[in-house]
């Protein structure tokens, strides 16, 4: 009897995980379909995927509304039909930029063609027709990822339809004769903030790619040369405020794309121009650690997900501000003036090829060079011109290869060089080693990287050596989730010629547990709790640094508002080596308590709001440091066409300690007292006249006042010893700062993966001691001191 209650229990589970992977059957079709949206007869015949399940709100139940997915391909494309059964009078088909989701119903196919869980292919279509494409890497979304695809969408008297062609040449896949892919097709219906997928998702499982369908029966899609070509051209015109004249020029160049046999992708650009890109949000930086700006150039987005591996390549160093950018100043002769210092080197070229072969083994090389970058000066009595070198032409190489196994589990290796030819031959070079394993069941992650770091200058005897790791375990599925880590960074690890690195010469452990609600319950639709505990001490000596608590708890609620709370407790002194920005000293911090709040209200709605507030202060009452911040953010939309967001963000620091300066020979160093104000407003409105043709208007003010109270020097021990008359320092240290820049981007897809951009810059950068609180007293001040800088430019991209 027990045998078989034991058998009969056995097929059930057997057949449990068989029911949750659906298996497609698609068939080759002999002519390629209209995209237009239409349900012609050709598609009558073709098989139906059906029996969507809800991913959330009610994970494993049906999906409310039917949906009914058919494909086939051809030699060159897959061909995707989804019928998405709904009351029309209710579908969300809110227009949106490209590769912006909105508020809008829309449908989506994840698809991995190499059937990892690793990386994945994921494309979506609004009820609107506007195309979002992105890769999921793990866990994590990279929407700087883009295809060229068709699609077309139609609303019916049941519903919306959507038709979509994918070709081929946009994946990469094995090259094989018979293909078996991994897939999913997932449709959001945004008013019930339901997800359902065509292949059943546990919600517990942290990653969506490991738990899809499969697609049989796609044959004779070999890999074949396929060359792409991307020429542009660009034109701008630019203007100093306090200068007559405008400088006008043009740029051109091209990028190329090779899909070549066995996934193999050659990826080349000449001369690029990345004038379209939005800019980076510029702030005050007090910090002895440098400001992170993410990359937003297509290049070194897309396709690049293997150089992730090891985290030391950080792709902003490539075409980055020159070394010797702000020094200009300090380097003018007498009756000198700089006439042009440009604030980015100029990339020649750069190049990247990546792969998969049949064996899982992923690998990619890139390789840039950058030109020698001058700025020039003039002499206002000769009139003589001199150039000044800011930073020598230097070559830039990466090579990265891993191998997949079972279980999302990964080998990986990268290695990063940096060559800068001048005088001084200089090379940093960076190598990194990352192993990922799961169980069968993917409940479970072990993880460990280690890297070391090499810098030579003039030759190999003259050469500093430092090494990392880290090594952590977890659990990754279920609503309990936990995980163990250690981070060590030795105190001659260096990456930042080529790498992100804030500090080195620290030792971190961090244990955290969260409990995850996945399904509505009381008032809430999903929410989690977390706590974590952070301890960090020096890798040389292991003196302590901190100890760091954290809880949050935060999700959405069932009228679909979002809110959320975070406590930070740091119980004891912390013990900072690196604000004094010097050997053998350290600046104690005495224990703290910081608290945030925040609530958004249903963005679903033509008029939502966003608010937060957070404060600081000591859990002894000795300490005179504390602070705050609010920030406020209504949104407004107009009809199915705009969205104009505001936010408005105010901070301040009270009595804050930090560095000022040292003496040449690092055995004085100067701290201040101060109080810091900061100001953030944010405008923007988004309007899109079609799915292929939008224009964003955005406008920026940060503006930051430091006032120093008091100066003092600081004992190797910690201790603030105040400096008697200190208002006689020697040089004033209070700071008044300001960015204004005002941004309009215009964007046309006027033809297949080809594009217009027509975007207006204005840009007023003040910097001086000159404290002004009255907000528009300050206004007036900049304008009438500072010059701004305009700038039109336009620029056409042709897909060949």
């Amino acid at each position: 009897m027990t045998k078989k209650i034991y058998i009969l229990f056995f097929i059930l589970i057997n057949f449990e995980i068989q029911a949750q992977t659906k298996i497609y059957k698609i068939k080759f079709a002999e002519s390629s379909p209209i995209i237009d949206a239409q349900i012609e007869s050709f598609w009558d015949t073709i098989q139906a995927a059906t029996g969507f399940i809800q991913y959330q709100p009610f994970n494993g139940k049906p999906a409310s509304k039917k949906t009914v997915v058919k494909l086939v391909y051809t030699k060159k494309a897959l061909y995707i039909l989804a019928i998405n059964y709904d009351d029309p009078q209710k579908i969300s088909s809110l227009l949106s930029p490209r590769d912006q989701i909105a508020q809008a119903d829309w449908f989506g196919v994840i698809i991995d063609p190499f059937n990892n869980g690793r990386i994945a292919y994921y494309f979506i279509i609004t009820a609107a027709g506007v195309q979002i494409d992105k890769k999921i890497i793990g866990t994590q979304e990279d929407y700087n990822w883009d295809a060229v695809w068709n699609s077309s969408v139609r609303k019916t008297n049941f519903g919306w339809t959507a038709e979509i062609k994918i070709p081929f040449s946009q994946l990469r896949f094995p090259n094989k004769k018979n293909q078996t892919w991994s897939i999913n097709f997932i449709r959001n219906i945004q008013r019930k903030r339901e997800i359902s997928s065509w292949n059943i998702m546990d919600i517990k499982n942290t990653s969506i790619i490991t738990q899809m369908g499969k697609i049989q029966g796609i044959k004779g899609i070999y890999h074949s040369i396929y060359l792409e070509f991307y020429p542009y051209f660009s034109f701008y015109k630019e203007k100093w405020s306090d200068k007559h004249n405008y400088a006008i020029y043009y740029n051109g160049g091209l990028d190329l794309k090779l899909n070549l046999k066995n996934s193999l992708t050659l990826d080349m650009m000449l001369i690029p121009d990345f004038g379209e890109v939005q800019s980076d949000d510029p702030i005050l930086n007090l910090s002895p650690y440098e400001t992170y700006y993410s990359e937003k150039r297509q290049f070194f987005t897309e396709g690049t997900e293997i150089f992730r591996l090891g985290n030391i390549f950080y792709s902003r160093r490539i075409g980055a501000t020159p070394s010797k950018y702000s020094q200009i100043i300090n380097m003018l002769n007498p009756n000198e003036i700089v006439i042009n210092n440009p604030p980015n080197t100029q990339i020649i070229n750069a190049t990247k090829i990546t792969g998969k072969t049949k064996s899982k083994i992923s690998f990619g090389l890139l390789n840039a060079i950058t030109d020698n970058t001058y700025a020039v000066v003039k002499d206002t009595i000769t009139n003589n011109e001199r150039q000044i070198l800011t930073e020598p032409l230097s070559n830039y190489n990466i090579f990265a290869i891993s191998k997949d196994f079972k279980h999302s589990s990964y080998l990986g290796f990268i290695n990063t060089n940096k060559i800068i030819f001048s005088d001084n031959k200089f090379i940093a070079n960076t190598s990194a080693l990352e192993i990922n394993l799961k169980d069968k069941k993917e409940n479970y992650r072990f993880f460990l990287r280690t890297s070391t770091s090499l810098i030579s200058l003039n030759n190999i005897f003259d050469t500093e050596i430092g090494y990392a790791y880290k090594i952590s375990l977890s659990k990754t599925k279920g609503n309990i989730k936990f995980g163990i880590s250690r981070n060590l960074y030795s105190d001659k690890y260096y990456i930042n010629d080529l790498g992100y690195l804030p500090k080195n010469n620290i030792i971190t452990h961090n244990a955290y547990l969260t409990y995850n609600i996945y399904k509505p319950f009381w008032i809430l639709y999903k929410w989690k709790t977390s706590l974590s505990i952070n301890h960090q001490a020096l890798f040389i000596n292991n003196q302590y640094i901190s100890t760091n608590i954290k809880i949050e708890s935060y999700g959405l609620l069932k009228n679909f508002a979002s809110s959320g709370i975070r406590i930070n407790l740091t119980p004891d002194k912390t013990y900072d080596y690196f604000e004094p920005r010097a050997e053998n000293f350290v600046y104690i911090i005495p224990p703290m308590q910081n608290y945030m709040f925040w609530y958004s209200t249903d963005y679903t709605k033509k008029f939502s709001l966003d608010w937060q507030m957070g404060f600081y202060l000591p859990i002894e009452d000795k300490s005179p440091r504390s602070g705050g911040w609010a920030l406020i953010g209504p949104r407004y939309r107009f009809g199915n066409w705009g969205l104009a967001t505001y936010h408005t963000k105010i901070q301040f620091d009270q009595n804050n300690y930090g560095f000022v300066s040292i003496s040449p020979d690092e055995d004085t160093v100067i701290f201040g007292q101060r109080n810091i104000r900061i100001l953030e407003n944010i405008f923007k409105i988004d309007i899109s006249f079609s799915a292929n043709t939008s224009l964003t208007v955005r406008s920026r003010h940060y503006w930051s006042l430091v006032k120093y109270l008091n100066y003092f020097t600081l004992n190797p021990d910690g201790q603030l010893i105040i400096l008697p008359f200190s208002y006689q320092y020697t040089e004033n240290q209070d700071k008044n700062f300001n960015i204004i820049t005002i941004e309009s981007i215009f964007k046309w897809q006027f033809l297949l993966g080809s594009e217009i951009s027509i975007v207006y810059r204005r840009q007023l950068n003040a910097s001086d001691r000159k404290i002004i609180t009255d907000y528009f007293e300050n206004i007036k001040y900049i304008y009438q001191n500072y010059p701004n800088f305009g700038s039109l430019m336009f620029k056409i991209v042709l897909f060949i």
